[in-house]
């Protein structure tokens, strides 16, 4: 619950407070006496101690996202994803991830990939524009390979699957790429996931959206081109044309 107030109140030291709050929750995990009957008192609620769980794991990550100050977020986003994963093959069955918390990871890199403060651009040292240009580079190829890391993970995964939003979210981690930032393989990575998504049946508006953002059009026109060449622009679309299959697990509201 103090979590949860937390993710609402729009302060600016509440990741750091909510990771504090976290940590206190994971001690308590491993207390001698964590299966008694015992409360322990935080700030002004309680906490019961008992095992941390998904809608634990799953409000930090959002709340570390939505965090603009805070330090390598895309990074410490996956890494209590991957703890989560982690702890349910440990035993505990709380902590099962969902898609929702796969999604909330990537729009994390989403938020991240060209945030200034994120690529730490205030480091005195960055004295010339080709010092900062190098440092956002490097920042958002990592941000990136976080992403596709996060991707190929939930798309392997055996206890969820991707939906909408979580191409949505890839993608628009890829479209936050500057156009000189992108690896060599970026332009397939692209290509591949709007590909899954289509089979997969989730091609919202929004991720069709994000594909044209993400990608050239070389790319766009080796997919679109010959089956729906109304749809190689975002203008005025109208995903009805599409090939009914694509979107056929998007929800109407989506289309």
């Amino acid at each position: 619950a103090i979590l949860k107030i937390l993710s609402k109140s729009g302060c600016l030291d509440s990741a750091d407070r909510a990771e504090r709050l976290f940590l206190q929750c994971k001690s308590l995990e491993h207390s001698p006496d964590n299966n008694q009957n015992r409360e322990t008192k935080f700030s002004k609620g309680k906490l019961a101690t008992s095992k941390v769980d998904h809608i634990t794991y799953n409000t930090l990550i959002n709340i570390i996202a939505k965090s603009q100050n805070y330090p390598n977020r895309a990074s410490r986003a996956q890494a209590l994803l991957y703890e989560m994963h982690d702890s349910y093959f440990g035993g505990n069955v709380g902590a099962k991830p969902t898609t929702v918390s796969f999604n909330i990871t990537l729009n994390a890199c989403a938020l991240s990939v060209d945030n200034p403060s994120d690529a730490m651009l205030s480091d005195t040292a960055l004295n010339n524009d080709l010092a900062k240009a190098q440092k956002i580079k490097c920042h958002q190829n990592n941000i990136f390979r976080i992403a596709v890391d996060v991707m190929s993970t939930l798309e392997k995964s055996l206890i969820c699957r991707p939906e909408d939003a979580s191409y949505a979210m890839f993608l628009k981690v890829c479209a936050g790429l500057q156009s000189g930032n992108r690896d060599s393989d970026y332009n397939q990575i692209v290509r591949d996931t709007f590909m899954s998504c289509c089979a997969s049946g989730f091609v919202s508006k929004l991720v069709y959206n994000y594909f044209i953002d993400a990608s050239d059009e070389t790319t766009r026109n080796s997919i679109l081109d010959n089956t729906t060449p109304l749809l190689t622009t975002k203008s005025n679309v109208d995903l009805k044309i599409m090939p009914p299959n694509w979107s056929r697990n998007v929800h109407s509201d989506m289309l």
